[in-house]
């Protein structure tokens, strides 16, 4: 997900609501989330992405043992000193690094 040169006036957090379920479908089921913020003016946003650190970074799992499913949130907060402002790009990078299936039930971008 990329939002290039945002015209939202903050954004300190994104918020993702993550299912978890049970059984040989969700067993080891885990994502890694990486954000970047790209502040206005920044060049080389493709070629850092390669090689630079995450602004944050977490791992969500999506299994549980309850034989049941559910759903849970999951906050990346860029703190005071390190949100997007307008201009700025935000990038969200997921990866699945573990398991076969994973369900993201939606995600929120906020300025708080």
């Amino acid at each position: 997900l990329s939002l290039d040169d945002t015209t939202m006036d903050v954004v300190q957090t994104v918020n993702f609501m993550v299912m978890r379920s049970y059984g040989d479908k969700w067993e080891g089921s885990k994502v890694r989330v990486d954000a970047y913020i790209y502040k206005s003016g920044m060049e080389g946003k493709e070629e850092d992405e390669m090689t630079r650190a995450p602004t944050k970074s977490m791992e969500i799992v999506g299994y549980h043992e309850k034989e049941t499913s559910e759903t849970y949130n999951y906050k990346i907060d860029f703190g005071e000193e390190g949100k997007a402002v307008g201009g700025d790009t935000l990038r969200v990078r997921v990866e699945l690094v573990g398991g076969s299936t994973f369900k993201f039930m939606g995600m929120a971008i906020c300025d708080h």
